[in-house]
């Protein structure tokens, strides 16, 4: 059954976003995530603009 589910819900794409600051640790921890929780379809990608504000509106 929950296969099934699977197989009717459209799929999730999970987008991965560091920043310069980001070890590279953290990817290989983002990563293993996507293994832990089965998650087949993801990408890495660069942040835009609007990623990089946000993250300083946020202090981070």
């Amino acid at each position: 059954m929950l296969l099934a589910q699977k197989l009717r819900q459209p799929s999730t794409t999970v987008l991965i976003k560091a920043s310069d600051d980001s070890r590279y640790r953290d990817l290989v921890d983002a990563l293993d995530e996507m293994a832990i929780t089965d998650q087949n379809k993801y990408a890495l990608v660069d942040l835009n603009a609007a990623d990089t504000e946000l993250l300083k509106r946020q202090g981070l």
